[in-house]
């Protein structure tokens, strides 16, 4: 008969070399889940209220929390000091998310509002843009893996949009339920609701290029529907 595959959080430890292989157990999980191997590095404090975002760096030398007193702050992991706090938000941070190059974090907060902080140490904790259009609070931020500058958000809304985090007058492709699929619609759309702007509300730039991709993702929707 075949063997059935390891559980998932034993493959994770093999992997990690923290647990050893074994035919006669291998789909049992470790007596004791490393606990020697464990020790304490640093407590960071300095968050007024409850911390339930984190992030590392790219290298691995800072950390990145937000929490419910609305701040996100940047921390050194070799000495445990704050770097950086940064300031804006309105509401408790739901969500942190780190660009691919290493260089910005965006956050999410029950604001409804999306900002983009600089990790350059020439500007650490610096406000980059504030990404406005959402009704409701954040409940999930997203950075593309390649793009560093495109940013994906979730609300209570029931909305999707996609931000160039790199220019807050860039009007967002937003993602709307209808009839199972989604659809993008048009910047004119977005500027009429105020879909994207800064801290003073800037209205949206030319949208030629999102009314185009707006057709071609109802286009393929279409066609999915048709198949279907």
């Amino acid at each position: 008969p075949r063997r059935a595959a390891a559980p998932p959080q034993l493959q994770l430890l093999k992997q990690a070399g923290l647990a050893r292989s074994s035919s006669s157990n291998s789909r049992r999980l470790p007596k004791q889940l490393l606990a020697s191997r464990l020790c304490h590095h640093a407590t960071f404090r300095g968050h007024g209220f409850p911390v339930y975002s984190l992030l590392w760096d790219k290298a691995g030398r800072r950390v990145i929390t937000g929490a419910d007193d609305a701040n996100i702050k940047v921390w050194c992991v070799v000495t445990g000091l704050l770097l950086a706090t940064a300031r804006g938000h309105g509401g408790e941070i739901s969500d942190l998310s780190l660009s691919a190059d290493g260089s910005m974090v965006a956050s999410g907060a029950t604001d409804a509002d999306v900002r983009v902080w600089s990790l350059q140490p020439e500007n650490l904790g610096q406000n980059l843009a504030v990404l406005r259009g959402h009704t409701a609070p954040i409940t999930l931020i997203d950075f593309h893996p390649k793009l560093p500058s495109a940013l994906l958000s979730a609300s209570e809304d029931g909305s999707v949009r996609l931000w160039d985090a790199a220019d807050q007058h860039f009007a967002p492709l937003l993602l709307l339920p209808r009839d199972g699929f989604g659809a993008l619609s048009s910047s004119s759309s977005l500027a009429a609701g105020g879909g994207a702007g800064g801290p003073a509300g800037a209205a949206a730039g030319d949208g030629s290029s999102m009314a185009a991709a707006a057709a071609a993702v109802d286009a393929a929707a279409a066609g999915g529907s048709g198949a279907a």
